[in-house]
């Protein structure tokens, strides 16, 4: 029986990353759909591609996305965070990641915290992070290349893991399934029209649609690609089935908060999946 953990991952843009606007515009997240999640059974709030490995001269994070994190925190009250690190491979990892994880439990929460560093189809961070115990965060999870990949940056994990003397514990594995749900399929691809155009020329560079795809093409050609799951929750079930056959079994499945859809039907699509998904992969007490 699988008791699978559930999260959200939030990618904040380069235009978040690099402002250098007023402190009060770095902490607005208001174009940001998120869950309350003491209400929905999810256990953590991720942060992805904002956390670069520190080095000697510069700080793990700018001061606007400690501020974006803080905000977010504080909108969503999870019940922990976690962190996917892109790991600078000609540095030392490990002080790293300690610097950046002081810097974020100092600054931005005292919240149970995780770490991880991400991947896509590359090995290298499975290698690293089976090298040093850390998470591993495929990011790429479900597009066709790192659908691909993942047995054997599992394989690569555990090898490494053996190699320094530890047994790799899958529960460290963190997988990422973009999703959106409604009651029916035609009613989630409506949704999804009015704002997935503007992550078409995104989707484009890293090879996942055709260029200049746009509206019902566009989202066509990423669930036919598996992708993305813009459906009922039934195809929620199916894709997260689908990882755990390639896998052999994973720790958690994050969903992304992106922007397809508006608020209201972001908000119900996460009320979905809590009451009609989750409960699917959660062990229950047979005594």
């Amino acid at each position: 029986m699988h008791n699978l953990k559930f999260g959200l991952i939030v990618t904040p843009t380069g235009n978040e990353l690099l402002s250098n606007d007023s402190e009060s515009q770095a902490r607005d997240t208001s174009h940001l759909v998120l869950p309350y999640f003491p209400k929905l059974d999810y256990e953590a709030l991720w942060f992805a591609d904002a956390f670069l490995m520190p080095t000697n001269i510069e700080p793990a994070a700018n001061s606007h996305v400690i501020d974006l994190v803080k905000a977010t925190v504080e909108q969503a009250q999870p019940n922990a965070i976690g962190l996917g690190i892109l790991p600078r491979f000609d540095e030392d990892i490990r002080s790293g990641v300690d610097k950046l994880f002081s810097q974020l439990q100092q600054q931005v929460t005292d919240k149970s915290t995780a770490i991880a560093l991400a991947s896509q189809v590359s090995p290298e961070s499975a290698l690293i992070a089976g090298t040093h115990d850390y998470g591993l965060l495929s990011v790429g999870a479900t597009t066709p290349g790192g659908f691909g990949a993942l047995p054997s940056h599992w394989e690569i994990y555990a090898r490494k893991a053996k190699e320094n003397g530890r047994k790799a514990q899958r529960d460290k594995w963190t997988l990422v399934a973009p999703m959106h749900l409604a009651e029916t399929r035609e009613q989630a691809i409506n949704q999804v029209l009015t704002g997935i155009d503007q992550y078409g020329p995104l989707y484009a560079e890293m090879g996942l649609t055709p260029a200049l795809l746009s509206g019902k093409a566009l989202i066509e050609t990423l669930i036919e690609n598996g992708t993305a799951v813009i459906g009922t929750p039934d195809d929620a079930i199916d894709q997260i089935t689908r990882l755990l056959t390639q896998t052999g079994g994973f720790g958690k499945l994050l969903l992304q908060a992106n922007h397809w859809a508006n608020t209201r039907d972001a908000l119900h699509s996460y009320d979905l999946f809590s009451a009609h998904v989750i409960p699917r992969f959660k062990a229950t007490d047979q005594s």
